[in-house]
C-alpha cells in the first residue's frame, strides 16, 4: 500500500486475520517440530490456562454488569481504551448494555469450560486438549474483525493478548515431562 492510500475495513480485517493465521500456522509448526523441547511442564501450562480463564470470566462478569451503575466502571473504562482517544466519553444505550451482558455471559461461559475442561487435559498432557484452539481462533477472529469493522481496532490488540495467553500452553500440551524424559 503506497503512501497515503485509503484503506477500507475489510483491508483492515483482511489483513489483520492473515498475519495472524500465518502466525498461528508457524507457532503450530514450531510446537511440532520442538517436541523434545520443554518450555513449561505440563502442570505449569494447566496453570496458566487457569490464571487466563479467571481473567476471562471476570472481564466477563464486568461486562454483564454493565447494566448496573455502580459496578459499570471497569467496563466503561475498558470501552474508553480501546474507542481510543482517552477521554470518558462512553454512552451506552439499552440495547448497548443488553448485548454487553450477553458478550459477558458468553466470555465467562468460555472461561468456565477452559478452566473446568481444558486446564485438567492440559495437565495430564492429553493432546485433545488441542481440540480447543479452533474454538480459540475462530473467537479470535470474528470478535476482532467485528471490532475492526466498528472502527476499534485496539480490540483486536487485546484479544491478541488473551489469545496468546490461552493458546501457548495447549501449543506445548503433551511434552516429555523432565522426570519421563530422564528414563
Amino acid at each position: 500500500m503506497g503512501e497515503g492510500t485509503i484503506v477500507g475495513p475489510f483491508a483492515v480485517f483482511t489483513y489483520l486475520m492473515g498475519n495472524c493465521t500465518t502466525a498461528v500456522k508457524r507457532a503450530i509448526f514450531a510446537a511440532k517440530q520442538a517436541k523434545e523441547i520443554i518450555i513449561m511442564t505440563n502442570q505449569a501450562a494447566a496453570k496458566l490456562v487457569r490464571i487466563a480463564s479467571v481473567l476471562l470470566i471476570a472481564f466477563g462478569v464486568f461486562f454483564a454488569l454493565v447494566g448496573v451503575p455502580a459496578l459499570a466502571g471497569p467496563t466503561y473504562a475498558f470501552i474508553d481504551l480501546v474507542d481510543w482517544p482517552l477521554d470518558g466519553n462512553v454512552e451506552l444505550d439499552p440495547v448497548a448494555k443488553m448485548l454487553c451482558a450477553i458478550a459477558g455471559g458468553l466470555s465467562a461461559g468460555f472461561g468456565v469450560f477452559m478452566y473446568l475442561l481444558v486446564a485438567p487435559l492440559v495437565e495430564r498432557g492429553d493432546p485433545l486438549s488441542r481440540q480447543a484452539i479452533p474454538g480459540l481462533l475462530v473467537w479470535y477472529v470474528v470478535d476482532s474483525g467485528g471490532s475492526v469493522l466498528a472502527g476499534v481496532p485496539l480490540n483486536a490488540v487485546s484479544n491478541a493478548g488473551f489469545l496468546a495467553l490461552l493458546i501457548a500452553p495447549l501449543l506445548l500440551v503433551g511434552r516429555p515431562q523432565p522426570d519421563q524424559a530422564a528414563r
